[in-house]
């Protein structure tokens, strides 16, 4: 299903897994600023205000480069498909992820995206006919071993101290690895010819949806507009707007467009171990060489999913 890559162009047939590497970075990046966030005005009101921006920031790209502000020509099995990746990816799966953030943490929580690859690679091969190599399935294994292994480990440091294992934290952050993997199969479904960046807008549209009704029905829009006098809290998420459900979504789209929905979801899993420096900076957790040597394995089981077409 994949486009045959060109002789001339010795990356092009690499596409997806440098784009999943590129979400990746930038999701490592936002799940910081999202945290801080949830912490200053609630998870339900970060994930609304975040995918506003997003779709915001996305529209003036989006004209510039197509012509048209928003996914007016996509088919109604487009908007079918993704809109149902969207409702799963933006709403309904991070409602548990940004909920987990706060209640167990960003490190703890980012375990559970493991639980994505498996599920992921398992629908591809059932419903759209994704056959990995051995290597690939090798390269699977190595990445979520070293992820499991640098994320268990118990922090040393100032953060030992506050680490919490709360059971309904992680069963939301094991609810999102599902969700997540099959929000990458309906979107693999469902995007067709569509630009990716069009595709991240439709599932923003979706998320939004999704949220506009809870809100509605939850009574909560006055206490949605009074966290609006946070504005520090509102810096933060604007920049995690901008890099992940915006930058790293598209990168995401033009990932699953490129590569199987394992191989992406897979190197999606190596947040965890990115997240290791921020976690030494802003949390004053010590390194250890278990940590390290766990990075490495995952960084090699990631290589193993560029070989091998």
């Amino acid at each position: 299903m994949d486009p045959a890559p060109s002789a001339s162009m010795p990356f092009a047939s690499y596409t997806g897994q440098i784009a999943a590497v590129g979400a990746a970075v930038l999701w490592t990046a936002s799940a910081l600023f999202f945290t801080a966030a949830c912490k200053r005005i609630g998870s339900v009101h970060v994930n609304l205000l975040r995918l506003l921006m997003a779709l915001v920031f996305s529209m003036p790209f989006a004209w510039l480069m197509r012509g048209a502000a928003l996914p007016i020509d996509a088919t109604a099995s487009q908007w079918l498909w993704l809109g149902i990746s969207g409702a799963i990816g933006f709403f309904l799966s991070d409602l548990c992820l940004f909920e987990a953030y706060v209640r167990i943490g960003p490190r703890l929580t980012t375990l559970f995206f493991t639980v994505s690859p498996p599920v992921g690679a398992l629908l591809g091969w059932i419903f759209l006919g994704e056959r990995m190599v051995p290597v690939n399935l090798l390269g699977m294994a190595i990445t979520i071993a070293g992820v499991v292994w640098v994320v268990v480990e118990r922090p040393l440091g100032p953060a030992a101290e506050s680490a919490r294992r709360s059971p309904f934290g992680m069963l939301l952050a094991f609810f999102f690895g599902v969700g997540n993997a099959l929000s990458f199969f309906f979107a693999k479904l469902g995007m067709g010819d569509l630009p990716p960046l069009a595709a991240a807008q439709v599932r923003m549209i979706a998320g939004l949806a999704g949220f506009l009704l809870l809100f509605t029905f939850a009574r909560r829009w006055r206490r949605f507009f009074a966290a609006f006098r946070h504005g520090a809290a509102l810096g933060v998420i604007t920049a995690g707007a901008f890099v992940g459900p915006f930058v790293g979504v598209v990168l995401s789209m033009v990932a699953i467009k490129y590569a199987y929905v394992g191989v992406v979801t897979t190197i999606l899993t190596t947040i965890p171990v990115m997240i290791i420096p921020f976690a030494i900076v802003l949390y004053h957790e010590r390194i250890t060489l278990r940590a390290v040597l766990g990075a490495l394995l995952a960084v090699l089981g990631v290589a193993l999913l560029f070989v091998g077409r």
